[in-house]
C-alpha cells in the first residue's frame, strides 16, 4: 500500500474512497470509521516526518552556509597570499634586473679601465722584458723607469 500525502478536501475524499475500497477487499473487514482514523494517524505521522525532515534540511542548510563562508574566507586568504607573493616576485625581478644592469655597467667600466690602463702602460712604462732586478737595491720603481713624463696642462 502506498503512502498518501494529505491534500485539499476533494483529494482527501478520493483518498478515503481508495483506502475504503482497498480495506473492503481486505480479509479483515475494516469499517469506514477505522479508515478515517487510519488516514488521520497517517497524516499525523506524515506531518511529524515532514517536520523532522524540515529540521534536518534546516541543519544541512546552516551547515552548507557555514561551509560556504569558510570557503569564501579561504579563497580570500589565498587571494591575499597570492597577491603578496606576486608583489614580492615583481620586487625581486626588479632587483635582479637592476643588479644585472649594474653588473653589466661594472664589466663595461672594467673593460674600459683595463684598455686605458694598457694604453697608459704602453705609453709611459718600460717594457717588462727590459726590467732588471737588482738584488741589493730591489725592484725598479715605475716612476723611475718611465720613458717620458706625462704632459702638464697649462
Amino acid at each position: 500500500m502506498r503512502i498518501l500525502v494529505p491534500f485539499p478536501k476533494q483529494s482527501m475524499k478520493k483518498q478515503d474512497a481508495v483506502i475504503f475500497l482497498k480495506c473492503v477487499n481486505h480479509p479483515y473487514k475494516i469499517t469506514r470509521i477505522s479508515v478515517i482514523l487510519l488516514r488521520d494517524s497517517l497524516v499525523q505521522i506524515l506531518e511529524g516526518l515532514l517536520k523532522q525532515l524540515v529540521k534536518q534540511l534546516e541543519k544541512e542548510k546552516k551547515s552548507l552556509e557555514n561551509q560556504l563562508k569558510n570557503y569564501e574566507w579561504r579563497i580570500e586568504q589565498e587571494a591575499k597570499a597570492y597577491h603578496k607573493a606576486n608583489d614580492e616576485r615583481r620586487t625581486y625581478l626588479t632587483e635582479i634586473a637592476q643588479t644585472n644592469l649594474s653588473i653589466e655597467t661594472a664589466k663595461k667600466q672594467k673593460e674600459k679601465w683595463s684598455r686605458e690602463k694598457n694604453i697608459l702602460k704602453e705609453k709611459y712604462s718600460v717594457p717588462t722584458a727590459e726590467r732588471i732586478l737588482d738584488l741589493k737595491k730591489g725592484p725598479i720603481k715605475k716612476t723611475v723607469a718611465l720613458k717620458q713624463l706625462p704632459k702638464l696642462k697649462h
